[in-house]
């Protein structure tokens, strides 16, 4: 997911290099998660956001999950395939978050979408890449009329010790049949130091109809 600046990606690998695991080993089958329906909602640009919750019914988390949405318009046509990715790089075992996938306005509105799961592998243990974050306690208030909801959470990491230099936190929005109808990701700006905590706030605004529940996740890297 990460490439930093100068960084070369040969594909495919040279000759001269041996991979380190068996090409006859390799297999680009994903892990198998749950996709769930997609939802489709049109915004004030004249495109359409698709929200896929995807979950992980594994005992142990993955990370890459990608899906290609399949969508048709009101009269049948097929519209171009548009890939849909996650908010977060980390899917915990048992967990549930949205792909996003998104249709210009030339694309046509779709009608109809499926998915199809792309990509998801399992989070290696070593080098460890994530670090467990403190059990959330997140403080939701849903506005009256569910068009928009506040979110507020303090932030702490599982081991005291340790230092997070990226933390995300996501909030993503349910309308009463469990549509997924709102999402939105905070980043800090600021690090997590050893022992400390890190207030996040966020507002959800819903696409579609009004906003019943609320699920948050958080992810964090040294």
């Amino acid at each position: 997911n990460l490439m930093s600046v100068g960084t070369v990606l040969v594909i495919p690998a040279s000759a001269l290099v041996t991979p380190t695991v068996p090409v006859e080993e390799l297999s680009p089958t994903p892990v198998g998660l749950q996709l769930g329906q997609p939802n489709c909602l049109p915004e004030a640009s004249g495109g359409t956001w698709c929200f896929l919750p995807v979950a992980n019914p594994q005992s142990f988390a993955v990370e890459h999950v990608t899906a290609v949405l399949r969508a048709v318009n009101a009269a049948g046509n097929p519209l171009p395939d548009r890939a849909a990715y996650p908010p977060l790089n980390l899917l915990a075992p048992g967990g549930t978050m949205p792909l996003l996938a998104f249709y210009p306005t030339q694309d046509g509105q779709p009608a109809q979408a499926s998915a199809e799961l792309a990509s998801a592998v399992p989070v290696p243990a070593e080098p460890a890449r994530y670090l467990g974050l403190a059990k959330l306690e997140p403080q939701v208030e849903i506005a009256a009329n569910g068009l928009s909801t506040a979110v507020n959470v303090t932030l702490r990491l599982a081991d005291s010790n340790a230092r997070a230099g990226q933390i995300w936190l996501l909030a993503v929005g349910y309308d009463a049949a469990d549509r997924i109808v709102a999402v939105r990701r905070w980043e800090s700006s600021a690090s997590l130091e050893p022992g400390g905590s890190l207030e996040a706030a966020l507002t959800l605004y819903t696409a579609g109809d009004a906003i019943t529940r609320v699920a948050v996740l958080a992810e964090a890297r040294p």
